[in-house]
C-alpha cells in the first residue's frame, strides 16, 4: 500500500514521511510526533538509513513544534550527521534549514551558519522552493 511504512518492507515508502510532515503542519505536532517515533523503530528495524534520517529530521521539526528544544536539537543534529555520512544533499539542506530556524530562535548564532549553509546548497542544487525558504528565514534571523 503506498505510503505505509512496514517492518516487513525492506524499502520504506518514504512519502509516510511526508505525510507525516504534512499532519506537523496542520497542526498536530503530538500526534505526528507519535507517528515519526513508530516510524523510526521500522526504518532502524530495516536499517534503511536515507529513511531514518528524514524520520530524524520529522522527529526534530515535530519536537520544535512542541517546545522541545533540547530534544529537537538532538535530533536535527543526528540527521544532518547522516545526511552528510550519506551524501543526501537535499535532507541535508532541509535539515540545516530546520536547525538553522531552531538555534536562531534561541538567539544562538550558529542557526545562522546553518541557514547560510542550507542556502548555499539549495542554490547549488536549484531547489528554487527551498532556496527562497532559506533566504526568508536569513532575512527574518538577521
Amino acid at each position: 500500500m503506498p505510503g505505509t511504512l512496514t517492518a516487513r518492507s525492506s524499502r520504506p515508502d518514504l512519502s509516510s514521511v511526508d505525510q507525516l510532515s504534512a499532519e506537523r503542519l496542520r497542526g498536530d505536532a503530538r500526534r505526528a510526533l507519535e507517528a515519526f517515533e513508530g516510524a523510526l523503530a521500522i526504518v532502524r528495524s530495516v536499517h534503511h538509513r536515507i529513511g531514518e534520517t528524514y524520520v530524524l529530521h520529522g522527529t526534530g521539526e515535530a519536537q520544535a513544534a512542541l517546545g522541545q528544544v533540547e530534544q529537537s536539537e538532538r535530533a536535527l543534529s543526528r540527521a544532518l550527521e547522516m545526511a552528510q555520512e550519506l551524501g543526501e544533499r537535499h535532507i541535508e539542506g532541509r535539515t540545516r534549514l530546520s536547525l538553522g530556524l531552531l538555534l536562531s530562535r534561541q538567539g544562538n548564532p550558529g542557526g545562522v551558519t546553518h541557514l547560510e549553509k542550507a542556502h548555499a546548497m539549495f542554490t547549488d542544487m536549484g531547489a528554487e522552493r527551498w532556496r527562497a525558504k532559506a533566504e526568508e528565514a536569513l532575512a527574518r534571523s538577521r
